[in-house]
């Protein structure tokens, strides 16, 4: 082999692993925002919400069978995201159980309000939210 070409595959193969580098977080940070809004979306509807209004503007319907299609969508993206991020950033527990307590407060309340205990669904995002602020407290601590 030629200088030049060795040159071009070490190069190359630098590439990959910077690429590889920024892909695996991005993609892990895009699956778990898409994986708590599909999810949050298909929850409020798959337990017999109305509907769901995203923006002023922009009315989101889906039916009862779309939303389980979207909550198992939702909940294998936000799986795969964690996971991504946890080999990516190399987090610790404290930072998985603070992502797993506010996607839990988001999907939650939602799916309470889905079926119209208004009460109920603030309740549940109190009980969920405060160890939630507790473990992100900790989390930027530490």
């Amino acid at each position: 082999m030629k200088k030049e070409e060795v040159k071009t595959k070490k190069a190359s193969s630098e590439m990959m692993l910077t690429a590889r580098g920024y892909l695996i977080p991005s993609g892990g940070i895009l699956g778990i925002l898409f994986g708590l809004f599909s999810s949050t979306v298909g929850v409020y509807k798959a337990v017999g919400g109305t509907g769901t209004i995203i923006l002023p503007f922009f009315a989101f319907e889906v039916d009862q069978v779309t939303g389980l299609v979207f909550t198992a969508v939702g909940v294998a993206a936000l799986a795969v995201g964690l996971a991504l991020c946890y080999v990516s950033f190399e987090l610790q527990r404290l930072n998985v159980a603070c992502i797993i307590l506010g996607s839990c407060g988001l999907i939650i309340p939602s799916m309470i309000l889905g079926m119209g205990y208004n009460m109920a669904a603030g309740i549940a995002a109190i009980i969920i939210g405060y160890p939630w602020l507790a473990s992100l407290f900790l989390w930027l601590r530490g």
